[in-house]
């Protein structure tokens, strides 16, 4: 089963079908079928329309943008779906991180705004995942998809943002590099 296929089925068994936690076999055959109609509807559909956005926020439930985000920080995908598409949602999302790893986090609802974050995702062996256990330093990039069920709008968004190493970290490494440094060249030249 590849991450795909395990994405999708994360979205259709464990938060459409299993209300009361009770496995339904859905075939490979119904997920190739999903994932066909959903990337169909992706591609054909028309992205953000209506004043759908997606953007990267510093907590659930913030609306101020950020790109930016220090070790100690867990970054949020907020996705706003318009007032005229903010009908009962499917969403897929895949976050890469900067080893060119993937996870991924679903949802469904009917509320106008999303928050997600890897807190709640998988990765690509179907395994749960938080974000202190995969944080990397570097670029993320957040892809998606949203599908709006009773009429079928559909909508992609695409985010990124960068994990920095936390400011007292770099000047405890630059003094500790620095005192370094300056012992061994006072015992050189004393």
């Amino acid at each position: 089963m590849t991450f795909l296929e395990k994405g999708v089925r994360f979205i259709i068994v464990e938060h459409l079908i299993f209300d009361n936690k009770k496995e339904i076999a859905v075939s490979k055959k119904m997920l190739y079928l999903l994932l066909a109609g959903l990337f169909c509807l992706g591609v054909y559909g028309n992205a953000f329309a209506n004043g759908s956005y997606a953007e990267m926020v510093e907590d659930t439930g913030s609306f101020v943008a950020q790109n930016s985000f220090g070790w100690n920080e867990t970054p949020w995908l907020h996705l706003h779906i318009s007032e005229q598409d903010a009908s009962w949602y499917v969403s897929g999302t895949f976050w890469q991180g900067p080893n060119s790893e993937y996870f991924f986090t679903g949802s469904n609802g009917v509320s106008e705004d999303i928050w997600l974050s890897l807190d709640s995702g998988l990765d690509s062996s179907n395994n749960p995942v938080s974000w202190d256990t995969v944080k990397q330093l570097g670029d993320w990039t957040v892809d998606g998809t949203y599908v709006v069920v009773p009429n079928f709008r559909t909508g992609n968004y695409s985010t990124s943002y960068t994990v920095t190493p936390e400011p007292i970290s770099c000047v405890l490494f630059l003094l500790g590099g620095g005192s370094l440094a300056f012992s061994r060249f006072k015992k050189r030249f004393v």
